[in-house]
């Protein structure tokens, strides 16, 4: 049972497979401290033009204008998306693959912070929409104290303001 286990380790999605990555993000966190963020992202498919015309191409077998796409109703978007779920998971992970390379990137919203570690997840929404969860941890990001819940508002103020001038 145990060479089971240790061989199912290598399988995406097995349960041994998760209980490796939930072990190896405790290590992250032992090691690097609390992330600073939690982000997850949310795929709008039914918003991203290109995405509606690729499948619409594909469907039918013909090209839609910028006007054309604007106009279709929500229901052929919703039936688009709903007949080629792969062509729409491949769409949104090259999507986030460029967003995380932006994250990343020098010149990216964290240039003043940069991202030091992360890790992401990618689950499947009821409706098998992808969906990603992204924990950060940040160069030089603020320290969060706990509030206590007896200090006075003017108290926790004074606090913060001592943390920002330590950082």
């Amino acid at each position: 049972t145990d060479e089971a286990k240790t061989f199912m380790r290598t399988i995406r999605s097995s349960p041994q497979y998760w209980e490796l990555k939930k072990t190896e993000v405790n290590a992250m966190i032992r090691q690097l401290g609390c992330p600073t963020f939690f982000i997850t992202l949310s795929p709008a498919e039914k918003r991203w033009i290109e995405l509606i015309r690729i499948l619409y191409k594909v469907e039918y077998d013909k090209y839609l204008t910028d006007d054309e796409l604007k106009d279709l109703s929500d229901e052929i978007r919703n039936d688009l998306i709903r007949k080629d779920p792969v062509t729409t998971a491949r769409y949104f992970e090259n999507r986030y693959y460029e967003l995380l390379k932006y994250l990343l990137s020098k010149s990216g919203p964290f240039k003043d912070n940069p991202i030091i570690d992360y890790f992401w997840r990618i689950e499947f929404q009821k409706r098998g929409s992808p969906h990603a969860h992204l924990l950060t941890w940040h160069e030089n990001a603020p320290l969060y104290q706990k509030i206590d819940e007896n200090d006075t508002e003017a108290e926790r103020f004074k606090k913060e303001q001592n943390n920002l001038q330590v950082i």
